[in-house]
This record gives structure tokens, sequence and C-alpha cells, in this order.
């Protein structure tokens, strides 16, 4: 085991990915499952850090959802409160004798007016109240504007719907074996001329006995495809050129690989590229096993895939081979 591994420092093909060479913890991933990656970046004021449109567009649906809410409901109870404190007695067709009622009178106000709604039944009267109610329409009719924005943002930004196995696997393969994994496109419009890159991350001990991260770009069987219509499994034959070529589980786990993946398409609804990343890590890849069909029967003129099985494999015995 401790051989192979050092054969590893001895390869030049690795790369540089702006990660730099330190390990920084055992087990740790740079990339998530979904995409996106491992860092948290410190030491700068909150200001130059923040990036609240990419937070806005990027945030999950019913985090936006409960932010917009949040936020109409804070400012109409900041108007509310602001009305209330005027006087009550400035808006026209409220009781100000019923205080709870007033106030939620108020509040109402405030959402016909934030809204530009406004039924009629209570109007502002006085220069200060017409004054706020005037300041809050023109924040509403702003702030409407940027949550439609962002909406569409959300609602328009491309990008690629893709599923992976939930694992990756090492198969028999002709007469070797080869790492898979399996990928799918969920939605009904097909993704031209995809591409995809893989890169094996690994610890390397040097002659000095400092451990080192490096990146191994694993060659592929077929790293580009016209459509992607199904399935596409992708395949890395661990052939004499493989930097996983006679590694076993424990020498992966030894070695803390992660499988740093980056898949690229032409997506013609949006008539620009869309592109997908994902991760494996060594705790993830399953050992002698073999992806299952997941095409079923035709029906109605169509080819049936199942896309909830995508990860679903069965054991397979792997061939032996001699490692020089």
């Amino acid at each position: 085991m401790a051989s192979i591994l050092n054969n590893l420092k001895n390869r030049r093909d690795y790369r540089e990915l702006g990660f730099g060479t330190r390990v920084v913890s055992q087990d740790s991933r740079y990339i998530n499952r979904d995409g996106t990656f491992n860092v948290a970046k410190t030491g700068l004021s909150f200001f130059k850090r923040a990036s609240i449109y990419h937070d806005l567009i990027s945030m999950k649906v019913s985090h936006f959802i409960l932010l917009i809410a949040v936020f109409y409901l804070l400012a109409n109870l900041i108007f509310a409160c602001i009305y209330f404190l005027i006087g009550t007695q400035h808006l026209a067709g409220i009781d100000p004798k019923n205080t709870l009622g007033s106030f939620w009178e108020a509040f109402f106000f405030s959402s016909q007016t934030i809204t530009t709604v406004g039924y009629g039944r209570i109007s502002p009267t006085g220069m200060i109240t017409n004054v706020v109610a005037g300041i809050e329409s023109l924040i509403g009719l702003m702030a409407f504007a940027l949550a439609t924005g962002l909406l569409y943002g959300r609602f328009s930004r491309p990008k690629a719907d893709l599923v992976f196995s939930e694992n990756a696997i090492i198969a028999p393969y002709r007469d070797s074996n080869a790492l898979m994994f399996r990928v799918a496109h969920t939605k009904k419009h097909v993704l031209n001329n995809v591409e995809v890159q893989v890169v094996a991350s690994m610890n390397v001990t040097d002659d000095n006995g400092n451990t080192l991260r490096r990146f191994f770009p694993l060659k592929l069987e077929l790293d580009k495809i016209n459509f992607l219509s199904l399935t596409w499994t992708i395949v890395h034959a661990i052939d004499d050129d493989s930097p996983l070529r006679g590694m076993a589980n424990t020498d992966i786990k030894t070695s803390d690989l992660e499988l740093m993946i980056l898949l690229r398409g032409f997506d013609d609804t949006f008539s620009q590229d869309v592109h997908k990343r994902s991760s494996y890590k060594h705790n993830e890849v399953v050992w002698g096993a073999k992806f299952v069909s997941i095409l079923g029967n035709v029906q109605h003129g169509k080819v049936i895939l199942d896309l909830s099985r995508i990860g679903e494999y069965e054991k397979a015995e792997l061939n032996d081979v001699v490692v020089v």
C-alpha cells in the first residue's frame, strides 16, 4: 500500500485547480455534493463579503418566499406604529376609541398604501400623515419592483438540472476495472454538446515527508457526448496510466480521495452554456458493483427512464489485476 501511494509523488500529470497544495483536514471536501465550494472566507468586513444580489438569487425558494413575507410584515408593522404614534385621529375612517382595533386598522391601511391598493375607506388627513403615506407608497413601489426583478431573475436563471448517482462505483471493465458514476438530465429538453472533466484529489507525501494535496485529471472513456437525453455512465478505466492503478479501498481512504466533477453543456432553451459541479469522497465509492439498467418498457412510443433508480447497483466480482 505504501509503495502504491509513494508512486503518486513521482507523477507529473497533476494540475493546480486553485485550492493550493496544503492539506486542510482529513475527510473534508472541497466541493459539496450540491456543487457549492466548501470554503468560508474571513478577515473582511461584512460589507466587503456581502453579495446581496447573489444571495437573493441563489438562496432556496422557501427561504426567498419567507424573506419576502417577513419584509412585508415588518414594513407594515413599522408604518402602523408610525401612524399609531402620530395619532389614529389623522386617519379618517378609524375609531380612535378602540386602541387595539385602531392599531390593526392602521396596519391594514399601511398594507393598502404599500401595495398602492388604497380601498378608500381609510384615508390620511393632515400634512404629517400624508407625507408618511407618500413615503410608504414610494418604498412599496421600489420594493415590489425589486422583488419582481429578483423573482424573474430566479425564474429565468439558466441552470443545469442534472442528477448524479448517490455513489461512484469500482466495476469490472473489459480486462481490468473502472471507476464509474452515472448522471442524467431531469428536464424534458435535451442538453447538447455535454462535456465532463473529472479530477482525483489525493494526499501525497513528498521526499521530505511533507503531505501535499495533488489533483490528478482522470482520462475518461468518453469526455463528450452530443446529446444527454437518457443517462450517461462516465467511465475512467483503471489502467497503467491511471493514478488509481493498484489502489484498494484502504488506499483511497488513506489518501483521502475526492473525485471532483465538472459538467458543461449547451441548453437551447436559454441558448447558452450551463454547468454543474459535484464530488464523491472515498466513503462514497462502492467497490465491486455495477449499475443496473433503469430503462423501462416503451410506452406510447417513448422510452421510460426511472430516474429514482439512477444510483441503483448490484454486486459484481472485480477482475484480478496484477500490479507491476
